[in-house]
């Protein structure tokens, strides 16, 4: 039997295959295991990166947080001072606050005692008021205008009553007289008779020519002197009892003093608070 070309061709080619393919699967082999130990070391390599990573983070972190923990306790500490400051001044001022509503008592206190004292040197003096100041006037002639003024209230005052008569140094022509008499009796005999003189002569009442004075007739008023605490309070109250229609309001030994009517207590006026009250009391 012959045989064919194609046969031959055939086992050939498969024996130039067989070489051929040898070396290159050798190769391709060694090839692979180089990548896989690559790859092994590279991975090791990047384990130990990570590992210098992670420590190096973790000391920054370490060494931050201390930073960090020191500087909250140093803040911390600095709190609890400026907190320990404020209590400090808190407390200060309180006793601040506190000394210094002593003093104010104490000051209104002292201030209540003068205000007495004055009204105590002025227990036995009153005011003339409204009279024209005369070109060539002296006590002689302040004298005998208050003896005149007695004679035409039918009350004795001599001289000798009068320890001291002087006119007040307000600005004016017509600034007060204030006599200061030897007895507080004189004084409320001379108040009230200028009162019953008034009633009596509703169109004729005291004037400058009750004086003995040679001038125009001027309407004279006689009254208690008051202190500057008193005249503020009297100019309320007379406010007050315009404003409110209250029938009475006068002075009596410097103290200022207000009623409704005639069935109404009497009130006496201390402060000016307190004619604010009736004033929103009235409200």
């Amino acid at each position: 039997m012959l045989r064919t070309p194609e046969k031959c061709n055939s086992e050939s080619n498969l024996s130039q295959i067989a070489i051929e393919t040898t070396p290159v699967r050798f190769i391709t082999r060694n090839i692979k295991r180089k990548r896989s130990e690559d790859i092994t070391t590279e991975l090791s390599d990047f384990k130990t990166e990570i590992k210098d990573m992670l420590s190096t983070f973790m000391l920054k972190q370490s060494t931050e947080g201390a930073q960090i923990t020191s500087s909250l306790k140093t803040i911390e500490s600095s709190l609890s001072f400026l907190a320990e400051q404020y209590e400090d001044m808190r407390k200060k001022m309180e006793d601040m606050e506190r000394e210094n509503k002593k003093d104010k008592e104490y000051i209104c206190i002292l201030e209540n005692k003068v205000e007495e004292l004055q009204k105590s040197q002025r227990k036995c003096s009153l005011e003339l008021k409204n009279v024209p100041k005369l070109s060539t006037e002296t006590k002689s002639t302040l004298i005998d205008m208050a003896t005149n003024l007695s004679k035409s209230l039918k009350i004795e005052l001599s001289s000798n009553d009068i320890k001291d008569i002087y006119r007040t140094s307000a600005k004016g022509d017509k600034a007060p007289i204030v006599m200061e008499l030897s007895s507080y009796i004189q004084k409320t005999n001379l108040i009230k008779g200028a009162k019953s003189y008034n009633s009596q002569n509703k169109n004729n009442r005291l004037s400058t020519l009750n004086l003995g004075m040679k001038c125009d007739s001027t309407p004279v008023f006689l009254s208690d002197p008051l202190t500057q605490k008193g005249n503020r309070l009297f100019y309320l109250a007379r406010e007050l009892s315009k404003a409110q229609n209250l029938k009475f309001c006068w002075t009596n030994l410097g103290n200022v003093f207000i009623r409704k009517d005639e069935n109404s207590p009497i009130v006496k006026i201390i402060n000016e608070s307190q004619i604010q009250r009736m004033y929103e009391s009235d409200k």
